[in-house]
């Protein structure tokens, strides 16, 4: 019986300063995990862990956090039991995840998953599982100030959102299917669905207008944010790998999603359901990498992504190369073009006051040395 025991432990320090916000964390880490077999037919692996995370965050006018620091501790345990009901042939495996925050307590994720070889040319899978986004810092001390114009009698009026100490964790129920057959030595295909039901997602809901003294007398207008929306979300994606000659690798892929979210009967955030058209339903992608003489490497993909109809942001198709060369087995030299179809393209809407961000054509060198 083998038994293996895995002990991490790290401390990590970001900073990060943008226009509207500053943050700081200050993380410390410890991970165990312990895997053996209980039986012939069983892998057994469990595990625990703690993680705390001193935030910081500073805003300013337009985004600002009340509190803006918070220690946050994490305790994490898991279980997860791989049984070969056939061995070499059909696999079941059966975990959860158990968690516990400051902010909403208790949280359970479990899973489960079969995979099925009838062959070595072909794979089909299955899963179910549970995941949560737990709220944060930033979610229940948030306000943003989105709008100022004057209001009733020249008074300045404020239209803000605020975040909630009663927020929930934004739940997922995920079921998955896939297959994977190799005709060939030189060619594989990929085929994975997916059908997604979320619950308790965050609206932004109007509170009573507040009179306010400070810097000068003004009004705000608030909006509370809660957990009064739910969805789905389903698609497919298909792969494949293509080996034209040994030198040369082909791959694409194509995907497709589809969104519908709900809002309950007492919501009054007529924008949440917008959502639904931030996200591209349809994204495509055909990469090749070409081994040349004299160890170079030429490596060429196009991506097309499709439009985003409730930002306005429409489809694009990008081309992107780039050649390299291996000196030595640490040193490689690259140099690479990147949005080879168009000066530029939009890709996010603007946010806030900022512009909205375009990516431009570009040439980019880089030199690795790995030691």
């Amino acid at each position: 019986m083998s038994t293996i025991f895995d002990l991490r432990i790290y401390y990590a320090e970001t900073r990060r300063s943008e226009a509207i916000v500053s943050s700081s964390t200050h993380t410390y880490d410890f991970d165990f995990q312990h895997r053996f077999m209980p039986a012939r037919r069983n892998e057994f692996m469990w595990g625990a862990g703690y993680r705390s995370s001193d935030n910081r965050l500073d805003g300013t006018f337009l985004v600002s956090f009340q509190p803006n620091r918070h220690l946050d501790r994490l305790y994490t345990t898991f279980l997860q039991d791989e049984i070969a009901l056939i061995p070499d042939r059909l696999y079941l495996t059966v975990g959860s995840k158990f968690e516990h925050n400051d902010y909403t307590g208790f949280e359970a994720q479990p899973s489960a998953r079969l995979l099925w070889t009838p062959s070595v040319e072909h794979t089909a899978w299955a899963a179910v599982s549970r995941a949560v986004r737990t709220p944060a810092l930033s979610d229940f001390g948030l306000r943003v100030n989105y709008a100022v114009f004057p209001g009733p009698r020249g008074v300045p009026t404020v239209l803000s959102i605020y975040g909630s100490s009663q927020l929930r964790s934004e739940t997922v129920i995920s079921y998955e299917a896939g297959y994977r057959v190799q005709p060939h030595h030189r060619f594989s295909l990929d085929l994975a669905t997916f059908y997604n039901v979320y619950g308790d997602l965050y609206t932004s809901e109007p509170g009573a207008p507040i009179q306010a003294s400070e810097p000068q007398p003004h009004l705000v207008v608030p909006a509370y944010l809660t957990n009064l929306m739910r969805g789905e979300t389903y698609g497919a994606e298909v792969a494949t790998h293509f080996r034209p000659a040994w030198r040369w690798r082909l791959s694409t892929s194509y995907s497709w999603l589809s969104m519908q979210m709900h809002r309950d009967r007492t919501s009054q955030d007529s924008e949440a359901e917008e959502v639904e058209g931030q996200t591209p339903r349809h994204q495509f992608q055909v990469r090749s990498y070409l081994d040349l003489p004299g160890k170079l490497e030429w490596d060429s993909g196009f991506y097309w992504v499709g439009s985003l109809p409730k930002l306005n942001v429409p489809s694009y198709g990008r081309l992107d190369t780039r050649i390299g060369r291996r000196f030595a087995e640490r040193l490689e030299v690259s140099v690479g073009l990147q949005n080879l179809l168009d000066n530029r393209h939009p890709e996010f809407p603007p946010i806030g006051s900022l512009e909205a961000v375009e990516i431009g054509r570009s040439v980019y060198g880089k030199i690795t040395w790995r030691f």
